[in-house]
């Protein structure tokens, strides 16, 4: 299992390694696993088998029409996305044989931090989405691969300085949506269709209209499971579990509807697909 840091660094450690617990426990902390720096925190997980294949929710996607399969053979690279809109591709063989204190992963600006890798062909479409609902699609052909130690390039860049990725997707062939939900609850399904492909580096597009009664953009994810569930989970721990087929499919320039009630002490953290 390969662990991503905000600092730009990557462990490896073994799954077997790691307690089995129940639904309520708190679990293992990660500084029992691997040596972090303080302040120093895991953004993105990774899994792999013993030959090396990149592994987890992306390691198979099947186009319903041609019946294409994208299995954990195909990928070639790692994608990583910084908060601050870097992207950076480096290919996976840089990343077998990692030591105990880790590896760098990617070189990271003053104030930035990494967050976000996915695994990519190398032929596959990215999209990035802001805090302040704007987003940018391109072709991951405009980044060139680079080696660990390097920082990236200009993936997006912000009309404000105080916006920031929020979240990123890997589009292929089945993949037609995508989600979006604001920090006080407030979401929608749009068509990527309605996304043309652009340069990378640009100030993008709108993606969702953020108000003072949605707050600001929380979560973004492409979507290629028609029939999956989503859950959602605040900072204070609410949890809420629906189908995508109940939230409603809106224009780019909407805010959504109400999916998760949100106290006003309280806010959307994350959201996972079931």
């Amino acid at each position: 299992m390969l662990l991503f840091t905000n600092k730009g660094r990557v462990f490896n450690t073994r799954i077997f390694e790691i307690p089995e617990y129940g639904r309520t426990a708190k679990g293992i902390p990660l500084i029992n696993l691997v040596q972090l720096d303080q302040n120093e925190t895991i953004t993105s997980i990774l899994t792999r088998d013993h030959k090396g294949s990149v592994m987890g929710s992306e390691e198979i996607q099947e186009d319903q029409d041609t019946k294409k399969v994208v299995d954990k053979k195909s990928f070639k690279y790692f994608l990583m996305v910084t908060k601050n809109g870097v992207v950076k591709k480096t290919e996976l063989n840089q990343f077998e044989k990692i030591r105990s204190n880790g590896l760098t992963a990617i070189k990271l600006d003053v104030n930035d931090e990494l967050i976000w890798v996915k695994p990519t062909t190398g032929d596959d479409e990215v999209i990035l989405v802001t805090a302040d609902g704007k987003s940018i699609r391109f072709t991951e052909k405009d980044v060139r691969p680079m080696g660990r130690s390097t920082r990236g390039v200009t993936g997006m860049k912000f009309k404000s300085s105080s916006d920031y990725i929020v979240g990123i997707g890997v589009v292929r062939a089945n993949e037609n949506r995508l989600f979006t939900l604001s920090e006080k609850g407030f979401g929608k399904m749009s068509l990527l269709k309605e996304y043309t492909k652009q340069k990378r580096g640009g100030t993008g597009i709108f993606t969702f209209r953020v108000t003072e009664k949605t707050g600001k953009v929380a979560v973004a994810r492409v979507l290629d499971h028609p029939n999956a569930e989503i859950v959602v989970i605040s900072e204070k721990s609410k949890v809420i579990r629906s189908s995508i087929n109940a939230i409603p499919v809106l224009g780019r320039q909407t805010s959504g509807v109400k999916v998760m009630k949100i106290n006003d002490d309280d806010r959307v953290a994350t959201m996972t697909l079931l």
